[in-house]
C-alpha cells in the first residue's frame, strides 16, 4: 500500500499542500461515516444503519459522496437519494444471498461512473441507479420478484444476526411516523426475536395442524 501511495503521490501530486488538504477532506468524510454525523438527520440515520450492518466495502464511495456534500457540489436531498439507492441495493443482495465478493470492485468504480455520466440535467441519484441497474452477473441488482421469492423460502431467523436486526428494524420503522430504536432494544434485551410457531411442536400444535403437521 505504501509503494502504491508513493507512486500515486509522485505521479499525480503537483502541490503538496493541495494534496494533503484533499486527504484531510476525505478523512473528515470518513469520520462523518464512522460517527454517522453530518448534521443532516436523514443522512445520519442511513449512515447509522450502514454501520449497524457493518458493510464497510461501501465506505470509499460514501467518502467521495460526503466530500462532494461538504464541498457543496451536491445537496443534502441528492445525498439522501443516493444513500437510499445504495441501501436498497445492498439489502436486496443480502435478502437474495447474492455473493458479496463483487461489491468491492463495484463500489470502487461507482463514483468514477457517476462522474463520467453526471451532467446538470440529470440527478446524481438517477445516474447511480442507472449504473447499478445495468450491472450483470455478480453485480446484479435483485428485482422485486427475486426478493419476494427469497423471503418466501429463506430462514430469516438463522441469518447473520446483524442483518436480521436490520431487516426487522426496517419492517418496523419504514414509513412509520413514530420510530422505535430496535437496535438498542435488541442490545439491551428489551426486544427479542420470537417464532411465529415453536421450534418443536407439542401435542396441542400437532393436533391443531392435523395429520400433515410435519409437512406444514
Amino acid at each position: 500500500i505504501y509503494e502504491v501511495f508513493r507512486d500515486y503521490y509522485t505521479t499525480y501530486s503537483v502541490d503538496k499542500r493541495e494534496f494533503f488538504e484533499q486527504l484531510a477532506e476525505y478523512a473528515f468524510a470518513y469520520q462523518q461515516i464512522l460517527e454517522n454525523h453530518t448534521g443532516n438527520r436523514t443522512i445520519d440515520v442511513i449512515l447509522y444503519r450502514f454501520n449497524q450492518l457493518e458493510v464497510t466495502v461501501i465506505r470509499p464511495f460514501l467518502m467521495a459522496i460526503l466530500r462532494d456534500y461538504n464541498e457543496h457540489i451536491i445537496n443534502e436531498d441528492q445525498v439522501a437519494k443516493i444513500l437510499r439507492i445504495i441501501e436498497n441495493y445492498v439489502a436486496r443482495r443480502m435478502i437474495t444471498q447474492t455473493p458479496s465478493n463483487a461489491l468491492n470492485k463495484i463500489m470502487a468504480t461507482l463514483y468514477r461512473d457517476l462522474t463520467k455520466y453526471r451532467n446538470e440535467d440529470i440527478e446524481p441519484s438517477e445516474v447511480v441507479a442507472f449504473v447499478l441497474l445495468n450491472k450483470q452477473r455478480s453485480g446484479y441488482f435483485p428485482t422485486d420478484e427475486d426478493v419476494q421469492n427469497s423471503l418466501e423460502l429463506r430462514d430469516m431467523y438463522n441469518v447473520n444476526s446483524k442483518f436480521r436486526s436490520y431487516f426487522f428494524e426496517r419492517l418496523e420503522n419504514t414509513n412509520h411516523v413514530e420510530t422505535l430504536n430496535i437496535y438498542e432494544g435488541i442490545e439491551s434485551g428489551d426486544i427479542t426475536v420470537e417464532h411465529i410457531m415453536p421450534q418443536k411442536l407439542n401435542s396441542t400444535w400437532k393436533s391443531e395442524l392435523g395429520e400433515g403437521y410435519q409437512e406444514i
